[in-house]
């Protein structure tokens, strides 16, 4: 508005001096006419004259004056028509921030009020600042008003409670750190109440502590469930001890006196018997075998299902492996009236890793079943070659059969604990319904696939794949495409002992210590026998043996504290005799056991001629 009038004063002075100039020269022209001509007619004509020509102008000078004026006035009115606009949008963006400032505040106060955790915020001198609605309703308040600008022993009434958050509030603000989910508990009238707590420092835009922000929960009921959680689990453990504690003496109970059956029908088979005698001693040995095969199944599911089952993989001829298996395959084909093929293909790989004891477990478990439910025909074990990759190669193996086969409905329940596909196939062939269970999850156990096909009275095939990864090794390739086990001969390992050996026995059971002397002694070994571990440490102190057969269970002393007292007495001895540990306990555990009590090895309970000639080979002879 200033500005306005200071453009109309310029623009009133402007004319004023134009028409006082123009005035001026009239005046002078006057003047000069006068005394020129000296006629008053003329020159009062000449005066009027020029006044009305001045008129014109004066009027043209006052319409310029006016328009730029007018010019004026619409550009400031543009001007304050603008501002107006933009102070207006500006006022309309502040009003818009802020209510998006109100509705963030909202927003927040109102999950600060929902959420259950106890929330608040105090100063740099630990007075509080604000709250959330359940730290006041954990307090018994109503209004935060009743605690801004105390402190925690002013409004909590548990004292061992106020003064943990004192001193951990100062924790805080005095070394700018945080305190995240510290659990503590505080006794009320006799009731334990436990809290989670976290604080953090607060700061201002130069980084210094102004104060803090905490916030706990009770977790009371939690803490409760924990310790009950972790008493049930407690009482797992030993639910699960106990039930490990019972089959391993269950196992032993079983396999020692299976021992003695299957050692005592091995040497009664080594003499010279009628054929009905043959009959019977087979007889025996085959029930015999039987009984232990289910006491291994048993054992085997439940350490599957304790996830207990260990996979040892080590370097693995494929190709040796099936073949070695075929001979017994063969032998049992033979006595059925059925024949046996094997089927290799030529690409197998020779350079692999894998488990040869658990692929033996499966393939045995798979060709058994596939015998026993055939009764003419023939059964086919075949391996071949799946997929070959940079690292590692797939490798198939399939056992076909000519047998009963299965009902399509219940393939998937064959597959089931304790399970076979009726009540006439367990009274007809027997069995538990352990073995196809076992070998499934054996085969996931090494990241394989099973698979089943099956027609009622045409036979079945089972088949599992399985990942090999490649090793370092190359062996030679001396492989046969397809085999027939006819042409196969048994193999029996052989004793490669220079001279008789010194060999202590050790075993409480009379009829496996006879067993062992006399196994021992046919393979011209010198034997000494204790019948407890107590006898046998005595009989170390007086005599040098070259390997010890250590019964693990024996009375007054057992196998594995005999075996510690052998260690000390020999001390620091850079050559330490072997301890073989003789155990009827095929838990997974048992081996790791005897090793921790400074036995050499272990054989599992029955003991085969074949594995003593190994174990005598591998720790006397090298």
């Amino acid at each position: 508005m200033i500005e306005k009038q200071n453009k109309q004063k310029f623009l009133s002075k402007s004319l004023a001096l134009v028409a006082l100039f123009y005035f001026f020269v009239s005046a002078t022209f006057v003047i000069y006419l006068y005394h020129s001509i000296h006629d008053v007619v003329i020159t009062t004509i000449s005066v009027f004259t020029i006044i009305i020509c001045q008129i014109p102008l004066f009027l043209f000078f006052r319409s310029y004056a006016n328009n730029i004026e007018r010019s004026h006035l619409a550009k400031e009115r543009e001007l304050e028509e603008e501002l107006a606009i933009k102070e207006s949008e500006e006022e309309s963006e502040q009003l818009k921030i802020k209510n998006e400032l109100f509705k963030s505040q909202q927003l927040l106060k109102q999950v600060l009020e929902t959420i259950p955790q106890r929330i608040f915020w105090k100063d740099k001198d630990l007075k509080y600042l604000g709250c959330n609605k359940a730290f006041l309703e954990d307090l018994g308040m109503l209004d935060s008003a009743f605690i801004v600008g105390r402190y925690p022993e002013d409004v909590i009434e548990n004292k061992a409670e106020a003064e943990f958050y004192t001193k951990t509030d100062a924790q805080v603000i005095g070394n700018d750190c945080c305190l995240v989910h510290i659990r503590q508990p505080f006794t009320i009238d006799g009731k334990t109440r436990w809290i989670d707590i976290s604080k953090i420092p607060l700061h201002d835009k130069s980084g210094n502590v102004t104060g803090l922000l905490g916030a706990y929960e009770d977790i009371t009921d939690r803490m409760v469930q924990e310790a009950e959680l972790m008493k049930a689990r407690i009482m797992a453990d030993k639910a699960n001890k106990a039930k490990s504690k019972f089959l391993a003496d269950i196992s032993h109970e079983i396999r020692t006196p299976m021992s003695g059956i299957l050692g005592m029908t091995s040497v009664l088979n080594e003499t010279t018997l009628s054929e009905s005698q043959q009959q019977y001693v087979t007889a025996i040995s085959r029930s015999a075998e039987n009984t232990l095969q289910i006491v291994n199944d048993i054992l085997d599911i439940s350490k599957i299902e304790a996830n207990k089952m260990v996979v040892r993989y080590s370097h693995i001829d494929i190709p040796e492996l099936v073949k070695n298996l075929s001979i017994s395959f063969k032998t049992r084909a033979k006595e059925k009236g059925i024949k046996f093929v094997l089927d290799i293909d030529d690409d197998i790989p020779l350079n692999i890793r894998g488990s040869a004891l658990r692929i033996n477990q499966i393939i045995t478990n798979l060709v058994g079943n596939a015998m026993k439910f055939t009764q003419t025909g023939e059964v086919r074990l075949t391996v071949s070659t799946t997929k070959v990759y940079m690292t590692k190669c797939y490798i198939k193996f399939s056992v076909k059969d000519t047998g009963i086969g299965i009902d399509r409905k219940k393939i998937d329940i064959i597959f089931d604990s304790f399970t076979q596909e009726n009540y006439n196939t367990t009274a007809t062939y027997g069995g538990t319904g352990l073995g196809l269970p076992i070998c499934k999850k054996l085969v996931q156990l090494m990241n394989g696939k099973m698979n089943v096909e099956s027609k009622k009275g045409k036979g079945s095939i089972f088949s599992f794949e399985l990942p090999f990864k490649f090793t370092k090794h190359n062996n030679e390739d001396t492989r046969n495409s397809k085999i027939n086990c006819d042409d196969l001969a048994d193999s029996q390992p052989k004793l490669l002992l220079p001279k008789n050996i010194d060999v202590l026995l050790a075993d409480d059971d009379k009829i496996n210590r006879s067993l062992g002397e006399q196994v021992l002694s046919g393979l011209k070994c010198n034997v000494s026998v204790a019948e407890n571990g107590e006898e046998a440490v005595e009989m170390f102190r007086n005599k040098s043996f070259d390997i010890i057969f250590m019964d693990c269970q024996m009375p007054i002393l057992d196998g594995y504290s005999a075996a510690k007292k052998i260690r000390e007495l020999e001390g620091e001895c850079e050559k330490r005799i072997p301890i073989i540990a003789l155990t009827a306990n095929a838990m997974v555990s048992a081996r790791a056991k005897c090793i921790e009590a400074g036995m050499t090895d272990y054989i599992p309970k029955p003991i085969k001629k074949d594995v003593l000639i190994d174990v005598l080979n591998k720790l006397v002879v090298d």
